[in-house]
């Protein structure tokens, strides 16, 4: 797999993450929690939005980068 490859895959799982995270804090665990007694979650428990779209488009700009950065260092 090429650089771009590895870093697409690294932009998609961590992406898969932060939506588990948000899946989980905002919708299993109150249901789970009233069920089983659970404690909540303290109300900052959530990744913040900023985070997750800093994340991306982080990730972007890199893979973008990298189509510029990799043919002139040789790969």
């Amino acid at each position: 797999m090429t650089a771009l490859a590895y870093l697409m895959l690294l932009a998609g799982l961590v992406t898969a993450a932060l939506l588990i995270d948000k899946l989980w804090v905002r919708v299993l665990h109150p249901r789970l929690a009233q069920r089983f007694n659970w404690a909540p979650l303290p109300t900052d428990s959530e990744i913040p939005t900023g985070w997750c779209l800093g994340s991306a488009g982080a990730v972007t700009v890199a893979a973008g980068l990298l189509n510029y950065i990799a043919p002139a260092a040789g790969y």
